[in-house]
């Protein structure tokens, strides 16, 4: 099954159903870790509106990048499982992956699985999915979450896909976003809110 038809299946299994964390992770199944992580970057890219959600969306790719690069299974905090997430939104950020997907398999395809697998690579791997996660934590405007958002989607799918090039392209998007966010700073509040459109 390609990872685009995988993605159909649990979106039509989760449209009407609201779930914390812990059954949505273990609604995904084996490969939860990297799924979680990349089902939660979608909205990000598309911006769906997450009211109150965001910060934990966040959170989440945190934990999820923390478990991947200890290759353990993935903790989730008591207090994140307290909220219910929308069946509705999460099975729009799948229908999203699946489309998203289904246009990125035409490049995407298992290479190099051996560099994937490296301990030491997936250490990385993990360590720039928990950096992105702090950047989509932080109270900026809208818009400004698309750069750790990419990077963790794209890192999630070469993980996924075990595609060693498309790990490649995770990598120049995560220095991407490192720049981005290096540059906020001296821009200031007010340059963020004037370049995004935003009094």
């Amino acid at each position: 099954m390609r990872l685009s038809d995988e993605f159909r299946r649990l979106a039509d299994g989760c449209v009407k159903t609201d779930m914390n964390i812990k059954e949505f992770v273990a609604y995904l199944g084996s490969r939860a870790t990297a799924l979680l992580s990349f089902v939660f970057s979608i909205p990000f890219l598309i911006f769906i509106p997450l009211p109150g959600l965001s910060t934990i969306f966040g959170i989440i790719v945190i934990f999820c990048g923390v478990s991947i690069a200890l290759n353990r299974p993935l903790w989730v905090p008591a207090f994140l499982n307290k909220k219910k997430i929308s069946g509705n939104i999460l099975s729009k950020s799948l229908y999203m992956g699946e489309k998203i997907l289904k246009f990125c398999e035409k490049w995407i395809r298992p290479r190099g699985e051996f560099i994937n697998r490296n301990p030491w690579i997936q250490r990385l791997n993990g360590f720039m999915i928990s950096l992105c996660g702090i950047c989509l934590t932080l109270p900026l405007p809208p818009g400004t979450n698309f750069t750790p958002g990419f990077a963790v989607f794209v890192l999630s799918v070469a993980i996924l896909e075990e595609d060693a090039i498309f790990l490649l392209v995770g990598y120049l998007a995560f220095l991407v976003n490192i720049a981005f966010f290096t540059i906020l700073p001296i821009l200031g509040w007010k340059g963020i809110t004037d370049l995004f459109g935003h009094s």
